[in-house]
C-alpha cells in the first residue's frame, strides 16, 4: 500500500499518512470491532471484513488525489481491524475443544507464514513489473479477500453462533 501510495502522490508524507490510515482503525477501534464482532455474526463479520477490504483496494486502484487515497485507506483498516477478531473468536465455533489448541497454532502460523512471505512475494512481483507493479498486487490482494470471503461462506451451518454477553456494547468495548 504504501509503495502503491507513493507511486500515485510521490510524497513519502502522503504516502505514510496513507498507511498510517490503514493502520489506525486497528488501533483505535479495536476493542470496539472486536465488542462488535461478539455481538453479531463473527462468521457475518469476518465475510463482511473480506468484502470491505476488498471494495477498498479496488478503490484504491481508481481513486485520484491523497483524500480520496486516505479515506479508501481508512475502509481498509476497518476492514482489517474487523478481520481479526471476527476470524478469532470464529475458530472455536468451528473446532472442537480438543483440537482448538492446534487450531489457534495453525492459524497463528499461517497467519504469520503470510505476514512474512506477503512482502517477499511482492517484491518479486515488483522485479518483474517494475514501477506499475504496486497496482498488480492491489489487484491480486483484492481478489485474495475475495476467494477468503467465498470460503468463509462455506461455514455457513458449521460454525456455532455468538454468544451475547448481555452487557452493553459501550461496557464490552471498555472489557476489551
Amino acid at each position: 500500500l504504501m509503495v502503491f501510495a507513493y507511486e500515485r502522490i510521490g510524497s513519502a508524507w502522503a504516502a505514510t499518512a496513507v498507511l498510517l490510515a490503514d493502520l489506525l482503525p486497528s488501533m483505535l477501534l479495536g476493542a470496539f470491532v472486536g465488542a462488535l464482532a461478539d455481538r453479531t455474526s463473527h462468521l457475518g463479520c469476518a465475510i463482511a471484513a473480506d468484502v470491505v477490504r476488498a471494495a477498498a483496494l479496488v478503490g484504491l486502484l481508481m481513486a485520484d488525489g491523497v483524500v480520496a487515497m486516505i479515506a479508501l485507506a481508512v475502509v481498509l483498516g476497518m476492514g482489517n481491524a474487523l478481520f481479526r477478531p471476527a476470524t478469532s473468536a470464529l475458530l472455536p465455533a468451528i473446532v472442537s475443544p480438543q483440537r482448538l489448541t492446534a487450531a489457534n497454532a495453525l492459524y497463528g502460523a499461517s497467519r504469520d507464514a503470510g505476514h512474512l512471505l506477503g512482502p517477499a512475494f511482492a517484491a518479486g512481483i515488483l522485479l518483474l513489473t517494475g514501477p506499475g507493479g504496486s497496482e498488480i498486487l492491489l489487484a491480486i490482494n483484492a481478489a485474495t479477500f475475495i476467494v477468503s470471503a467465498l470460503l468463509l461462506t462455506r461455514l455457513f451451518g458449521v460454525a456455532r453462533p455468538s454468544e451475547a454477553t448481555g452487557e452493553s456494547l459501550l461496557s464490552d468495548t471498555r472489557a476489551g
